[in-house]
């Protein structure tokens, strides 16, 4: 699994879910720039963090994609590369 497998299975994914826009509607204060900064710091820790514990965090973010699908019966799985 790579982050484009992920995108893609997410927005595949999206319809199931009760709030279905997946989107921020026209709220431009959010300052989208600094909203990715700090997920990509989210990011960048998880990923120390899953070092330190020495597994891999796509096989955990694969792993909790499944589950959520599961639990909203979407068939759609994702594999850990």
């Amino acid at each position: 699994m790579n982050f484009e497998d992920l995108r893609t299975a997410n927005r595949l994914r999206l319809p199931h879910f009760k709030n279905r826009r997946g989107d921020y509607g026209d709220d431009v204060e959010l300052g989208i720039g600094e909203l990715l900064d700090e997920l990509a710091d989210v990011v960048i820790y998880a990923d120390l963090c899953a070092q330190q514990i020495h597994r891999r965090l796509e096989i955990g973010v694969a792993n909790k994609f499944n589950e959520v699908s599961d639990r909203i019966g979407y068939a759609g799985k994702l594999e850990a590369a």
